[in-house]
């Protein structure tokens, strides 16, 4: 049964918004970025382009960031909002047929077989069902097993340990899509399925408000992946020998993506996912991190109030008290502006095509005057339009009047 008490976590969704600036940066970053010389090692790019790299490397967390907020969110979708897991594979299936629409649609990029973050999403969110039978302890080593078989995989398989687009998309090789999907894709199931959990068992502990849990998690996989990076350069010959040598290559490459980089990266995430949701939780106890208790206090922020016609009336008969005062009459500015903010758009919006159709079908005499004043709000900085707005209105109009007018009287 869905339970509509429960509210989305803002804080999350400036997270997932934060992942699509991070994509941004790091896809135009790449395509931009004329790299030179003849650079085609991450290490040789970090030590010729350091700061290039660096602001790269950023964008690369928004791929780690979607994954493990898509496993936080199929924790909070069931738990929180009571939805059964046939709503979780359903998502799931429409995000993997979303990845193979862009398969079809970017074939400059993609081929048929591609296999990237939103087919790695829509497989996790069918299997999630399944994860979330798991008790915590038992996905933690799940997250080993994850890695395991990642490392065995890439060695059955002979993969290299540098992929280029060609290799990752071609479907030609012996087990076709399957093989891309599992191991050689540009995120294939394994290892990159580990993020996935991980952001289950962070969407547990979000759930109970034990944040301090997944710092304590992020920091392990911090100390395991270090751990690894020195067992690597402090030993004179090679520790491991067999199918898992490759486990403590400290690659900097996604791909193929090692142990020690889907543990930093996972260390990463975490961390951040820690801060944003202390900002969702810390709204609501007293004195974060120490004092615990429920309060609203943090909402009741200094206003001068207002009147908003059916939020003032709905809300000062239901609510009595402080709680009326606060939402009835200190919140209706807030909805004020909603509805503002949704006639401006809407009626903008209607203007703009308006305006649109009659300089470009019509063109009537005036029109190069139309566009002028339609690309006008546009051209003036928002800043200049901010001042001016504030210089005009922050006073009462009682016993004074604009300077607009004042001016206007005068020339006049």
């Amino acid at each position: 049964m869905k339970n509509s008490g429960y509210e989305r976590i803002s804080a999350l969704d400036a997270l997932r918004g934060m992942a699509v600036l991070l994509m941004l940066e790091q896809h135009l970053g790449f395509w931009l970025w004329d790299m030179g010389g003849n650079s085609t090692q991450i290490e040789g790019l970090l030590i010729d382009h350091p700061i290039m790299v660096g602001i790269n490397g950023l964008g690369g967390l928004a791929a780690p960031i979607f994954i493990t907020l898509a496993g936080v969110g199929s924790i909070l979708l069931q738990s929180r909002h009571g939805h059964g897991p046939i709503l979780l594979i359903k998502r799931g299936i429409v995000m993997l047929l979303f990845g193979y629409i862009l398969n079809l649609l970017g074939r400059d990029w993609f081929t048929v077989g591609s296999w990237y973050v939103l087919h790695l999403i829509g497989i996790s969110l069918i299997i999630a069902p399944l994860l979330h039978r798991l008790k915590t302890p038992v996905l933690a080593v799940l997250l080993l097993v994850t890695l395991l078989v990642a490392v065995g995989l890439q060695d059955y398989l002979k993969t290299p340990l540098l992929m280029d687009d060609r290799f990752m998309t071609d479907y030609d090789r012996a087990g076709g899509i399957i093989r891309l999907s599992l191991a050689e894709g540009h995120f294939p199931i394994f290892p990159w399925i580990f993020l996935f959990i991980t952001g289950i068992i962070a969407g547990r502990w979000i759930n109970a408000r034990k944040l301090r849990n997944c710092i304590l998690l992020g920091l392990s996989f911090l100390v395991i992946a270090s751990a690894m990076l020195s067992f690597h350069y402090f030993t004179p010959a090679p520790a491991v020998v067999g199918p898992y040598s490759r486990a403590l290559l400290p690659s900097l490459t996604f791909y193929p993506a090692m142990p020690i980089m889907v543990l930093m990266l996972a260390s990463a995430v975490l961390f951040i996912l820690v801060i944003f949701a202390s900002v969702f939780v810390g709204s609501f106890v007293k004195n974060w991190p120490y004092d615990f208790s429920l309060t609203f206090a943090h909402f009741d922020f200094p206003s001068l109030g207002g009147y908003g016609p059916l939020w003032t009336s709905f809300w000062s008969s239901v609510l009595q008290g402080n709680l009326q005062s606060i939402i009835a009459y200190k919140y209706a500015p807030i909805w004020n502006s909603f509805w503002v903010s949704i006639f401006v758009a809407v009626g903008g919006a209607v203007l703009t095509l308006l305006a649109g159709y009659i300089i470009e079908k019509k063109r009537p005499r005036g029109s190069q005057v139309l566009y002028i004043l339609s690309v006008l709000p546009a051209a003036i900085p928002g800043t200049v339009l901010g001042l001016g707005y504030i210089l005009a209105f922050n006073k009462p109009f009682q016993g004074r009047r604009i300077a607009v007018i004042d001016r206007a009287e005068n020339l006049a």
